[in-house]
């Protein structure tokens, strides 16, 4: 197969030379799709894991790592990500409480994964399949909510010691056991999501060319791996007091199972059509039987799609690295979310992958209409994602945004009511906390904030 870019093998200096292009391509179409963020504020959860957040205003590691509340003050005591919090608490020390040097710090972390990326499928694949993939996931519209928020630095961080991880695994003797035991223990404690770190490393050994199953999942580094993920599980739980954060959505297990399908089919629509981005996806019970049609006939075209494809292709890499980070967020074991853009930061890597394979192949067959359909498509997206960036902006139009594009979403009509309240527009405040009220009527925040709005409506009133 014919490479889009053409790397010598045996000069070493000119290989060194192209990644450099490569790394220096990256940089400027993420810093052109991505600059909007640098304008941004603390949003939503930002303001309180990140803006007014006590425990960011020293570096205490001991307490980060043995108190969960540091991950998110005042919350619900289930988010447990240590090494976030670290990385957040030096931002703050060095560069204050300026929003900026947060969201720089998420840029250049998405920019260290696509280096990562490109180098870790360089070791895999052929260059020019690491090029494309890596490019296709620097400027993909569906991140820009993990780069915008900044608590969405768990999610790169997590990839980020996954890709290290798996790059020290091709090593040989024992730094490849040690190498690959520090990163996946790294990855755990920035996000929890990171428990696919073992399948993954199957995954790579299998890729690898070991064919013998019972070799790859039964050997010393397997306990090994087994033991830190068991070991950072114990502690998640001895300090959040459990595993999964809800027992089932909706009123049964089958509204539950209809959540799931309906959230896997939002999630494919999300990487292939990235419009009309959103905070909030609300769903409801619908006929199970054609959510389940639906599902079926996409699962079926993706299992015959597997099938297809040679054994050991970046097809099947691709379609089985989805797969296996999909697994912490389908809602299988429940979450405490159906359907979030930043979720999808692990498994999309699988998704573009696959695509990037595709054109690849696309392109050895018709190089020129390869190659202009790659760079409309690549152009497409830097824009939606420079576009989406521009909405994280401005709070009153990032929230009125999101209500349009969600109108049954009580979290998007409260935010927006507390913008109203900030210009002392009590009237629109109080319908829409009334409406946030009327859709989750159990969610405490919202009649509180229905009480106080009119609290200074009455005030309001009374002074006139």
């Amino acid at each position: 197969m014919k490479s889009l870019i053409e790397l010598p093998t045996q000069n070493s200096k000119s290989t060194t030379h192209n990644s450099f292009l490569v790394g220096l391509l990256l940089f400027l179409v993420i810093v052109i799709s991505y600059s909007p963020s640098l304008k941004t504020g603390f949003l939503w959860d930002d303001k309180g894991s990140v803006q007014f957040n006590p425990y960011l205003l020293r570096v205490d590691v001991s307490t980060f790592f043995s108190n969960c509340e540091a991950s998110l003050p005042h919350g619900n005591k289930e988010i447990y990500r240590p090494l976030r919090t670290l990385f957040l608490s030096l931002i703050r020390c060095f560069f204050g409480p300026d929003p900026m040097p947060f969201h720089a710090f998420n840029m250049l972390l998405h920019f260290l994964v696509c280096l990562m990326i490109y180098h870790y499928l360089r070791i895999l694949f052929s260059r020019s399949t690491a090029f494309l993939t890596s490019l296709l996931f620097a400027i993909h519209p569906v991140h820009s909510e993990s780069l915008n928020l900044i608590i969405g630095s768990a999610d790169l961080l997590c990839l980020f010691f996954l890709l290290f991880a798996l790059t020290a695994n091709h090593m040989s003797g024992y730094r490849k056991t040690i190498l690959t035991a520090i990163f996946l223990l790294f990855a755990l404690f920035s996000k929890e999501t990171a428990v696919i770190g073992l399948p993954l490393v199957w995954l790579d050994d299998f890729q690898q060319g070991k064919k013998n199953l019972k070799k790859i999942l039964f050997n010393v580094r397997t306990f090994l791996y087994l033991g830190i993920t068991f070991f950072y599980l114990f502690i998640r739980w001895s300090l959040t007091g459990k595993m999964t954060q809800l027992s089932h959505h909706g009123n049964t297990w089958l509204h539950h199972i209809d959540f799931a399908l309906q959230g896997f089919l939002t999630y494919m629509r999300l990487f292939i059509w990235p419009r009309n981005l959103k905070l909030d996806y609300i769903f409801f019970p619908g006929p199970f039987w054609l959510t389940a049609l639906v599902f079926f006939i996409v699962g079926t075209g993706i299992f015959w799609l597997y099938k297809k494809s040679p054994a050991a292709s970046p097809f099947r890499y691709g379609l089985a690295w989805f797969f296996i980070c999909y697994l912490p967020i389908s809602n299988i074991l429940p979450i405490k979310t159906v359907v979030s853009e930043r979720l999808m930061y692990l498994p999309s890597l699988g998704l573009c992958l696959f695509f990037s394979a595709l054109i690849e192949q696309w392109m050895a067959r018709k190089k020129i209409q390869g190659r202009i359909f790659f760079f409309s498509l690549a152009c497409v997206f830097s824009f939606l994602t420079h576009a989406r960036n521009k909405e994280w902006n401005n709070e009153d139009v990032f929230w009125k945004l999101n209500l349009q594009r969600a109108p049954m979403s009580a979290r998007a009509h409260a935010n927006y009511a507390v913008r109203m309240m900030l210009q002392k527009d009590y009237k629109s405040a109080e319908c829409l906390f009334e409406t946030a009220v009327a859709y989750n009527p159990n969610e405490k925040a919202f009649r509180q904030g229905l009480e106080r709005v009119r609290q200074e409506k009455n005030k309001l009133f009374s002074h006139e």
